[in-house]
């Protein structure tokens, strides 16, 4: 039967009633849309029935909507019929009906197709072994020819789908069409698989009822068809070798890695000669098995994976490296294979493991164990964690001179004990939105001492983060004056002294000697949520500044002889006087010296408004020393000594570090001269703290500062010498000027009188 559209090989075009009972043998062709092996487009708007025990054995071909059975299907019901042949067309071709509607009434239920289907068009173009789409509801069938589709929806069932598809299965041995996880569009099951009643629960098998089957030789077919025509699964032959054809996409792993056996697929040639290629997810529908199975954890003792059909194997070899800690690169490059001789598991522990870390910029991706480990630092080492969960660790020593930033967004379930050493730091980066908990369930002991220092730098997304952005417990100790531990939130203090236990941490537990840098208070948090954390007094650590240029125009010093008293020269500054770095425990009125101490090093801190500065400085005490350092130069200040005190006489006496300043007045006072008539430039030696001093030592030379010696040294240059600051790097022109003097005995001491940094 040939023709344009709407051509059946019973009917073109059939709009009311039913059909029961049909059956067409043949060849049906049409050019255009809507061609079927019984009827070109079947559309029953009256109650009841649509068509039912009616079958085909015809080749069809036409465009679109063509079906073995119907091209097109609506207000109409399909039961327990079934198509074999051929069906070929472009766009929504099925082996039983090419297009099913979602008018109502419209359901294929107890049917099947053994018919091959073939789709010649491109793109989304749907092509199904028994449906071409589906719009509406399929149950309790299947379809066992094979599917050729060129566009992208070829399915064994179905090529598209739209509705419901209850309990149907395809043939994926026979459609060619693999098993797809989650198919909304059926269940594909191997020939074997199609042979067993087991396989199709809940259809009815029972006598009078709809189906019968041959177990382990038939595909179920109708009750109705007797025993003529049934359809044969086809012959099972034995597989005599399987091959790997296509290798796994990844075979290195990692101990503890996870098996994925992706992109695997098989060769297998069987007793007659024939050959079969098996992706692996038709595996378990080909009885294919393999050992270790996906998803298994693996260890170094996993060296191969085996491939098994019914006792026939193949092997397939996997890489497992002894990876305890993985830390990759960002080029998913291994960086650090931290022991080959570790035994397996997520655990780096041993007695005298070190992992050296030098400028190291990756990710870390393990949970796991750290047990007696040495991580030595050098350079700044980040690594990426996302979310640092259940590590457990004991032992572990970080030490060095680098620093180790771990940026996550989580770390939680840590406990152990860990020792932050020498200068090594510490430095957890993390980024949350407002009201979560970056660290929580921490429980653990961490000890920073000598130069080292643990910090927590909490970004959240709002100013006023809610509470518990720290619920932790457990002893971080300091020991020594220059231990540090910091938490810093926004990059900056809480609003107030009273948000401190809302605005950084609920901390829960006992933290020895933890200090907050920023708030400038003590920290007051929840310890169990009642009692008041236990803590020493806060810890200020800042870093000290190599210049104190500012220093002196703010500060004055007066020395007697028992304390150091310090005091503001410029209005609306205020200071503080520490001892021993910039500590709460070591914040003093006053500075005393000790019986027989001659200097003492003091660490100043100025503030005025938001300006703050931090300043380290020496004060010496010793009056005797600077007088004894002064007398040693009387022959200098003499008109007989025409060499008279020189700039390198002074550097040679213990002037070790540069001047500071302007030397302008310097560079044309002895250039290419042997003496220096103006002393003036002795005033950069002398600072304010030490005026007193320097003026009591010189009393005792007051008989060199005589008219006959004008131009050598007299008190009121000296006097006039006191109120700058430190000297100057620049002395290059010196280094020649009186390189002949011999006459100084000893000007060493004078160094004791240079009270700047350095000196």
């Amino acid at each position: 039967i040939k023709g344009n559209s709407y051509v059946g090989g019973l009917i073109g075009k059939f709009g009311f009633g039913q059909l029961e009972n049909c059956h067409v043998s043949g060849k049906v062709e049409g050019t255009g849309d809507f061609v079927g092996g019984l009827a070109g487009l079947y559309n029953n708007s009256e109650i009841g029935e649509g068509m039912k025990n009616c079958s085909t054995s015809v080749e069809v071909i036409g465009n679109k909507h063509v079906g073995g059975l119907a091209g097109y299907s609506g207000h109409t019901t399909i039961d327990s019929c079934y198509s074999k042949g051929s069906v070929k067309g472009v766009e929504n071709v099925g082996g039983l009906v090419g297009y099913m509607s979602s008018t109502e009434r419209v359901k294929v239920s107890n049917s099947y197709s053994l018919a091959s289907v073939t789709g010649t068009g491109t793109g989304n173009k749907p092509v199904g072994g028994l449906v071409g789409y589906n719009n509406k509801a399929i149950e309790n069938c299947y379809a066992a020819g094979q599917v050729t589709g060129n566009g992208t929806n070829a399915g064994g069932l179905v090529g598209g789908n739209g509705g419901t598809i209850n309990s149907s299965y395809y043939d994926i041995d026979t459609t060619k069409q693999p098993v797809i996880e989650g198919n909304p569009r059926g269940v594909g099951k191997a020939s074997i698989n199609m042979a067993k009643k087991d396989t199709f629960a809940g259809w009815n098998f029972e006598a009078g009822g709809i189906w019968k089957i041959t177990e382990g030789v038939s595909y179920p077919y109708l009750q109705w068809q007797g025993t003529e025509d049934i359809p044969l699964i086809p012959a099972q032959v034995e597989v005599s070798s399987i091959a790997v054809k296509t290798v796994p996409t990844k075979i290195e792993y990692n101990a503890g890695d996870i098996l994925d056996l992706s992109g695997l697929g098989v060769t297998l040639t069987k007793s007659d000669a024939s050959t079969e290629d098996v992706v692996l997810a038709n595996f378990a529908e080909k009885g294919i098995t393999t050992n270790p199975v996906i998803g298994t954890v693996l260890a170094t003792t996993n060296t191969e994976v085996t491939i098994n059909i019914n006792g026939v194997t193949a092997t397939q070899i996997i890489i497992v490296n002894p990876l305890k800690i993985y830390i990759k690169g960002t080029d998913a490059e291994v960086l650090y294979n931290l022991a080959e001789t570790l035994p397996d598991g997520l655990s780096w522990e041993g007695a005298t493991n070190t992992l050296t870390m030098n400028n190291f910029t990756g990710e870390y991706i393990r949970e796991g164990t750290l047990k007696n480990i040495t991580i030595n630092l050098v350079g700044t080492n980040s690594i990426n964690g996302g979310t640092v969960k259940c590590l457990e660790f004991s032992n572990i020593t970080i030490k060095g001179t680098g620093t180790l930033e771990l940026q996550t967004d989580n770390i939680w379930g840590a406990q152990g004990k860990m020792t932050i050493m020498e200068s090594a730091t510490v430095d957890i980066k993390m980024t949350k939105p407002n009201g979560s908990n970056p660290i929580r369930a921490v429980f653990g002991d961490l000890t920073v001492k000598d130069s080292g220092l643990f910090k927590v730098d909490i970004t959240m997304s709002d100013t006023n983060p809610q509470t518990r952005t720290m619920n932790a417990a457990g002893n971080l100790t300091l020991e020594g004056s220059n231990a540090r531990a910091e938490i810093v939130l926004n990059g900056k203090k809480p609003s107030s002294a009273s948000r401190i236990a809302q605005n950084i941490p609920h901390i829960y537990g006992k933290l020895k000697g933890y200090y907050d840098k920023n708030a400038g208070y003590k920290v007051s948090a929840n310890w169990n949520g009642s009692n008041g954390i236990e803590t020493d007094p806060i810890n200020l650590t800042y870093n000290i500044p190599s210049s104190v240029t500012d220093l002196y125009d703010k500060i004055s010093g007066l020395v007697n002889e028992d304390d150091v008293y310090i005091s503001v020269d410029n209005s609306g500054y205020t200071l503080e006087m520490y001892e021993n770095n910039f500590q709460e425990v070591n914040k003093k009125d006053k500075i005393s010296f000790a019986v027989g101490e001659n200097s003492k090093v003091i660490y100043i801190k100025t503030t005025k408004g938001t300006d703050v500065k931090y300043y380290k400085m020496t004060i010496l005490k010793d009056v005797a020393a600077a007088s004894a350092a002064l007398e040693t130069i009387q022959g200098y200040a003499t008109n007989s000594n025409a060499g008279g005190l020189t700039i390198a006489h002074l550097k040679a006496a213990g002037v070790k570090e540069a001047l500071e300043g302007n030397l302008a007045a310097y560079k044309t006072a002895i250039a290419a001269e042997e003496s220096i008539a103006d002393l003036g430039a002795l005033q950069t030696l002398i600072t304010n703290s030490n005026a007193t001093a320097a003026a009591a030592a010189l009393e005792t030379i007051r008989g060199y500062a005589t008219n006959s010696n004008a131009d050598g040294l007299t008190i009121a240059l000296l006097e006039t010498a006191g109120v700058k600051g430190a000297v100057s790097a620049k002395l290059e022109a010196y280094k020649t000027a009186i390189a002949g003097a011999t006459s100084i005995v000893d000007l060493a001491a004078l160094q004791t009188l240079i009270t700047t940094a350095n000196l």
